[in-house]
């Protein structure tokens, strides 16, 4: 099983899709995202500016 840290849509890369999905559910409790709790980077039970930034700062990333 490969994990990568910021790959919100689990498509096995960090990229903008990522950032955009996770900027749509700011705001929102985890448990009221769509997707459940993937956006919830930092596990806080709010997907915010935090998860954003982190999601960002991973852009470009992907699994082998």
């Amino acid at each position: 099983m490969g994990v990568i840290a910021g790959d919100t849509n689990g498509d096995s890369s960090v990229d903008s899709t990522d950032v955009s999905q996770t900027k749509s559910q700011s705001g929102n409790s985890a448990a009221g995202c769509g997707s459940g709790f993937r956006e919830d980077i930092n596990l806080d039970g709010f997907v915010d500016g935090t998860d954003v930034s982190f999601v960002k700062s991973k852009s470009g990333g992907h699994l082998p």
